[in-house]
Formats: structure tokens, sequence, C-alpha cells
């Protein structure tokens, strides 16, 4: 999906042979569209207990979070998707702000739920997700 507006836009896809959702944020992040994402994401048709997350954040130029809204988001999100197991999550960073963010969500995370790490690179993200660091991205 893609939103109205570049600024705001976001992609899900998911890649089932690869049991990978790929998520890429736009230019803008906040609260409400970390809300729409991960509901989207969690309610992708497809999407099996087991399957990592890529999470891109490259493109975030303004950012608009708390450290509350992550921690909502985090709730909400493990809520959500609880029936998921356990499974990889890999954020993709491109500036301080969203690797803080990043480290920020996976410190919030309960034990036996997701396994959060990040990076700068996708390359090394696809590998810790099982796929070759060559893998096409979808977006």
């Amino acid at each position: 999906m893609t939103s109205n507006s570049d600024a705001f836009s976001h992609k899900v896809f998911l890649d089932k042979t690869a049991g990978v959702i790929f998520i890429r944020h736009g230019a803008v992040l906040n609260f409400d569209i970390l809300m729409r994402v991960a509901t989207e994401a969690n309610e992708t048709p497809g999407l099996l207990p087991g399957y990592g997350s890529f999470v891109d954040f490259r493109a975030c130029e303004r950012i608009d979070l708390t450290s509350d809204d992550v921690r909502k988001v985090n709730n909400f999100v493990q809520q959500k998707m609880a029936w998921r197991g356990v499974f990889p999550i890999a954020f993709v960073t491109a500036s301080k702000l969203t690797h803080g963010i990043s480290r920020m969500y996976g410190s919030f995370l309960n034990e036996g739920l997701p396994t959060v790490n990040i990076f700068t690179a996708p390359e090394p993200a696809l590998e810790w997700l099982g796929l070759p660091r060559d893998y096409k991205l979808p977006f």
C-alpha cells in the first residue's frame, strides 16, 4: 500500500517464498503512521507465524515520535502479533534518530516475542533474516 502523499508514503510487501514481510517507511514518521503500518502489516493476507520482518527507515526525514508513542506502538503490535510467535525483525536505519527509535522499540519487547536487530545497510539485514545478500528488495 502507498498512502496519498509521498511524504507520508509507506509500502508493505509480503514475500511468501522468502517468509518475510517488507515494510518501507516514507519521509515522515509519526505515531499515526506507525499505527497504520503496524495494523496493515499484521493484517496482510498470507502472513504466517515465524515470518520475519524487514523494516526500512532509510527514507525517514521528519520524525515526530515520543518514547511514549514508541511504547504504545510496541504494546499494540505485541497484542496484534502474539499469534506470530517468535520471529526476527530487522530494522534498517540511516540516521542516529531512527537507530535510537529502533533500539527503544526493541527494549520494550517482552521476552519470547520478536528478536530485533538493527542495521545500517540492507545486505546484512537480509542475510540475518536468512535471505541472500543480493536479494532484490520489493521497493
